[in-house]
C-alpha cells in the first residue's frame, strides 16, 4: 500500500525559505547602502577631491608622456578643478616625481622548486612646490604592491600579465598621490 505525503501547513517548505533568503540577499546591499548614507559615509571619487586654486596652473615633471600614472593624475587633477600647465613659465606650482623604484620577488615555489607566485612592487617619490620655491607638500614616497601567479601552462601570457599589473599599480599610485595632496593641502580643520 503506497503511502501518501501529507503536507503540513504549519511547517515552512524549502521553497519558502529559499525565496525568503533570496529576498533578504537582494535587500541586504540596499539596506547597507541606506544605513551608510544615513550616517554620512560616502566614497571619495576624483570628482569629490578639492584642491586649492592657488596651485593652479600646475606643471607635472619627471613622468613620461605615455605613463599611466601621468594620465590618471592629469585626469584626477582636472576633475578636482586644477588647471594644468605645459611649461615652467606659466605654472603656479610644480608637482615633481623621481624615477620609479620597484621590482619583483618570488613569494612561492611550486613542487619542482620553480617560482609559482611573484610579488610586484612599484614606488615613486613626489613633492609639490610653489613657483617661488616654497614647499607646499614635502618630498614623500607612495608605493603599491600586488601578487600574481605564474603558471607553466600560460607561457605567452606571463609578460602581458606583469605589464597590466604594473599599469594597475601605477593607477593605485596616482590615487595615493591625490589623497596625499588633498589631505596635506586642505585648510586647517577640513580634511
Amino acid at each position: 500500500m503506497p503511502t501518501e505525503r501529507i503536507s503540513r501547513p504549519d511547517r515552512p517548505t524549502a521553497a519558502r525559505l529559499t525565496g525568503g533568503r533570496r529576498r533578504l540577499l537582494l535587500l541586504l546591499p540596499l539596506l547597507t547602502a541606506l544605513l551608510l548614507q544615513g550616517c554620512g559615509f560616502k566614497l571619495r571619487t576624483p570628482a569629490s577631491y578639492r584642491l586649492p586654486a592657488s596651485i593652479s596652473p600646475l606643471l607635472i615633471t619627471g613622468l613620461k608622456r605615455n605613463d599611466v600614472l601621468l594620465a590618471r593624475l592629469e585626469s584626477d587633477l582636472q576633475a578636482a578643478g586644477v588647471a594644468l600647465a605645459q611649461d615652467q613659465k606659466k605654472a603656479a606650482s610644480v608637482l615633481s616625481f623621481s624615477p620609479y623604484r620597484g621590482g619583483r620577488r618570488v613569494t612561492a615555489l611550486d613542487e619542482r622548486g620553480k617560482a609559482a607566485e611573484y610579488e610586484i612592487r612599484e614606488a615613486i617619490t613626489f613633492a609639490l612646490a610653489a613657483r617661488n620655491g616654497e614647499v607646499l607638500v614635502p618630498k614623500q614616497e607612495v608605493s603599491a604592491l600586488r601578487t600574481y601567479t605564474d603558471t607553466r601552462d600560460r607561457v605567452l601570457g606571463k609578460e602581458g600579465e606583469a605589464l597590466s599589473l604594473r599599469a594597475v599599480l601605477r593607477e593605485d599610485l596616482a590615487e595615493q598621490v591625490m589623497r596625499r595632496l588633498v589631505s596635506q593641502l586642505a585648510p586647517a580643520g577640513k580634511p
